[in-house]
């Protein structure tokens, strides 16, 4: 076959046409060569190009590529500069964007342009225009092995959301139909023009070498290797947005009783409020319902989601998307939304300033309509995107959903909660900050209270009716109590006298409250890191073994530094198998571990047993889940109830074969102090038992409760404490 084969249109149009799977598959696999003239530069670039790409290198295919690169205001004296040496400006600017390009190129179609690229098969140069301008023309010339060229012109640039999701059309002109030659040889010498440097307002500079060297550094050698030969249905792994629509559920989502009872208070409570839900008891669909029931209360609406974490992004995103795609009844408005409709903004992708403000002013101009826009609560307060919402058309509904609530109260966030969102529903299981009265204040203050609670009593005894289990497991609570060292002990001592002598000038001024709080943030240390608490243990592991015949599913909370190292020694005496778990860990995929994350490959290696404990600092509180957790130890832990309260939630997840969870925890009992302050003592006493708040809530609702309030009391009675 040719491209004098092909069936093809004269135009085509993505509201009805599927432009990958008609036109550019199609094309791209009959051709030896492939010049591109494309918008700005994106790593998504290489996604779409990618399609269909196994024919064209079986062919040996060369590519050619001239993608522009973004430019900000910022940047413009460095522009002016790059007229000198362009190269080097470019590669500048392109390396703070190698790390999308390195995560595209570990894909699998990906990884194959990359191998072009290092064989000379792909050539990519970048179109700059200075003063601020952008190099946005869209043009593509396809040729075949007998001489045969097509080119196509028209609106969409060379990203997966223009060939997937996007509004596009493109008119296709063929060099063998003489009517047609007047359109396509001015298309054939446009391209010309620029790769060879003679545009007269852009600047056009080869890819700086630097840059390509980085982009094939871990590319196979051989294109035998690429992972798009090694399976025999390449058609089967082409992305096509339209097939992934006809997935049929297997199970229809429908709201609980509670989930309609929490968004009924937040309506009547003119659209503010909390939902102080506890993990596992679905408030994230609850809210994911909450705009099914706003998104129509205007013409033009818009939902701002922000979450505490880049990887959260995702899980909304997929959230909604899971909807839409498996066409839940429940949620008819949301089914009309596209993935034009969404978008994803902060660091997480590249040249997202540009891209939002295009979409908020298409919401301005009546060319689009609904807008969730997923972002993190860092980007939430940043001076940018409070300008753009700030600036919004007063007949917007501007709806914002903050995930995790109580982040937002930190006083560098509290900017991005506008008085522009009339709209307002915050998420959390503990939405009041630990020791952060006013930033507590503002929280509540501005989405006016909660308006439902699920607390997590409710959620280990109520039945879900959707799996017949509670919907967090019940537990049983185990503390430990042991003393310090005598060196330890003499150390908490001296620094007790030391706190004792500030305590009456600690307020006095910031130096001496400084001192006062470093004494205690030291003292505390030594609560945490007690020695003590790793022979408790190793004896706790060995309970654990003898209970229940084998360790597995094990989590480890320890204090960085010494313990963690030793509890890691422990285990690996014990001839355990772990994984460490640290702020370290890799976030992207890799080959070495399957194509998964680092992170992901630990956590699977849990779920499948292939190893039995996870040792975690405290990276592992929020945000990241591991159902099949079924054993939790504590070393070391802060007083803030929320962190202890993620760290319950990490072990009472629902999971197979999981009908209760084990808690171990260790009490480190303080040495007596004598000829100490006397309102410094009685201070001192509610220090430590702010330290007794974490067991008491833990023993409060245990199967086991009574024996371990019994045990509390007796530690308490040791210290004085009642």
């Amino acid at each position: 076959m040719s491209l004098k084969d092909l069936n093809l249109e004269k135009s085509y149009d993505s509201d009805k046409d599927n432009l990958l799977r008609e036109f550019y598959i199609p094309a791209l696999s009959q051709s030896v060569s492939y010049k591109r003239l494309a918008g700005f530069f994106s790593s998504g670039i290489l996604s779409a190009a990618a399609s269909g790409i196994s024919e064209f290198i079986k062919h040996n295919g060369k590519m050619q590529l001239i993608i522009g690169l973004e430019l900000n205001e910022d940047d413009y004296d460095a522009v002016k500069a790059a007229t000198i040496n362009p190269e080097e400006y470019a590669s500048k600017l392109l390396m703070s964007q190698l790390e999308g390009l390195e995560d595209m190129l570990r894909e699998e179609k990906v990884e194959a342009l990359g191998w072009m690229l290092a064989n000379d098969l792909l050539q990519i140069k970048i179109g700059m225009l200075p003063r601020g301008g952008i190099f946005h023309l869209k043009v593509g010339i396809l040729e075949d092995s007998g001489g045969n060229k097509i080119s196509f012109s028209g609106s969409d640039n060379e990203t997966p959301t223009a060939w997937r999701h996007n509004i596009e059309e493109f008119k296709v002109f063929r060099s063998w139909v003489k009517e047609e030659q007047g359109w396509f040889l001015p298309d054939e010498e446009k391209f010309n023009r620029f790769w060879e440097h003679r545009g007269e307002r852009v600047i056009i500079v080869d890819l700086p070498e630097a840059i390509k060297m980085r982009i094939i550094k871990s590319v196979p050698k051989k294109r035998e290797e690429l992972k798009i030969f090694q399976s025999n249905k390449i058609e089967s792994k082409i992305i096509d947005s339209s097939l992934e629509e006809e997935k049929v559920p297997s199970k229809e989502i429908k709201l609980r009783n509670y989930q309609n009872e929490a968004i009924e208070n937040w309506i009547k409570n003119n659209y503010k409020g909390i939902f102080e839900m506890a993990t596992g008891t679905g408030k994230t669909l609850t809210a994911i319902s909450c705009i099914e029931k706003t998104i129509n209360k205007s013409s033009n609406y818009i939902c701002v989601i922000s979450v505490p974490y880049k990887h959260l992004i995702d899980q909304w995103h997929d959230g909604i998307n899971d909807i839409i795609n498996t066409k839940q009844k429940e949620f008819r408005n949301l089914l009309l939304l596209t993935n034009n409709n969404q978008i994803q903004i902060g660091s997480i992708s590249l040249n997202w300033k540009r891209s939002i403000s295009n979409k908020l002013l298409d919401i301005q101009n009546g060319l689009l309509n609904k807008l969730i826009i997923y972002t993190t609560h860092n980007t939430l307060s940043s001076e940018f995107l409070i300008d753009k919402i700030s600036k919004l058309d007063g007949k917007i509904e501007v709806m914002i959903i903050v995930d995790e609530v109580h982040g937002v109260g930190a006083p560098e966030r509290q900017n991005g909660l506008l008085e522009r969102y009339n709209l307002r529903l915050g998420l959390s299981a503990t939405p009041k900050r630990w020791m952060d009265e006013e930033g507590t204040g503002k929280i509540f203050n501005y989405f006016k209270d909660t308006v439902f609670e699920f607390p997590i009593e409710r959620a280990i005894k109520e039945i879900n009716p959707d799996t017949n289990k509670t919907y967090l497991t019940p537990y049983d609570y185990h503390p430990y109590d042991v003393d310090l060292t005598e060196e330890e002990s003499q150390a908490y001592i001296d620094i007790t006298k030391k706190i004792s002598q500030l305590y009456t000038y600690k307020n006095s001024s910031d130096t001496y409250r400084q001192k006062y709080n470093l004494l205690l943030i030291k003292r505390a240390n030594i609560i945490k890191s007690a020695k003590n608490k790793l022979e408790v243990f190793k004896k706790i592991i060995k309970d654990i073994e003898q209970k229940f015949n084998e360790i597995d599913h094990v989590l480890v909370y320890c204090n960085p530094g010494e313990q963690f190292n030793s509890v890691q020694d422990i285990l690996s005496d014990l001839r355990i198998k772990y994984h460490k778990f640290t702020n370290k860990e890799g976030t992207r995929p890799e080959k070495k571990f399957n194509n998964m994350s680092e992170r992901k490959f630990i956590i699977k290696d849990l779920v499948n047993g292939d190893s039995q404990a996870l040792v975690a600092m405290k990276c592992l509180d929020e945000g990241i889940d591991i159902p099949s957790a079924k054993f939790g130890v504590i070393l070391a832990s802060s007083t803030n109830p929320r962190e202890f309260i993620q760290r319950r939630g990490r072990i009472l997840r629902p999971a197979p074969n999981k009908d209760k969870s084990y808690i171990y925890d260790i009490i480190v009992l303080p040495p007596k102090i004598s000829g100490v302050n006397d309102d410094f003592e009685k201070s001192d006493k509610n220090i430590i038992k702010k330290e007794f708040y974490r067991y008491k809530e833990f023993s409060r609702i245990a199967d086991n409760s009574a024996e371990c309030l019994l045990k509390l009391i007796e530690i308490e009675k040791k210290l004085e404490l009642i």
